[in-house]
């Protein structure tokens, strides 16, 4: 966060000299929307920390992980993307009811994605997909599903 504040102090610098308004304008939008997507982030992650046995580990690139005991409960990709994963079935009914989208990148067996594109009206509906996730019981062998190739 503070590398993103320099940058805009920086870049308002730079527009005090400059009379663009319309570039002006359009800088502020982006600014909006930075910080808005960050108070997204900030909410899900709040949610989910409250749930009992769940952790978050902080990965490379700005990715979070959340785990429930131990177990991979899905991750979060900067503040626009998130992957969890789900037994096939599950997995289908969710990407066929358009709940969630087939993982964006490869379709492994299981896993789904979720575009955080709307802003706050992405909230219940994520937080609704990692609560899926959270309830599902065990693997009967104990073993957690694959893992994601990010």
């Amino acid at each position: 966060m503070l590398i993103q504040s320099k940058k805009i102090y920086l870049v308002l610098f730079y527009f005090h000299r400059v009379s663009n308004l319309e570039l002006i304008h359009q800088f502020i939008i982006q600014i909006v929307h930075i910080i808005s997507m960050s108070i997204i982030l900030e909410k899900i992650k709040r949610e989910l920390l409250s749930w009992p046995n769940v952790t978050a580990e902080y990965l490379q690139f700005g990715d979070i992980e959340f785990r429930i005991n131990k177990r991979e409960m899905g991750h979060i990709h900067g503040n626009r993307l998130a992957d969890l994963p789900f037994p096939m079935k599950t997995r289908d009914d969710l990407v066929n009811s358009g709940r969630a989208s087939s993982h964006h990148v490869m379709p492994q067996p299981g896993w789904v994605s979720y575009w955080i594109e709307k802003g706050e009206e992405d909230l219940d509906a994520l937080i609704g997909l990692f609560r899926l996730r959270y309830e599902r019981p065990k693997p009967k062998s104990g073993k957690a599903e694959g893992e994601c190739r990010r």
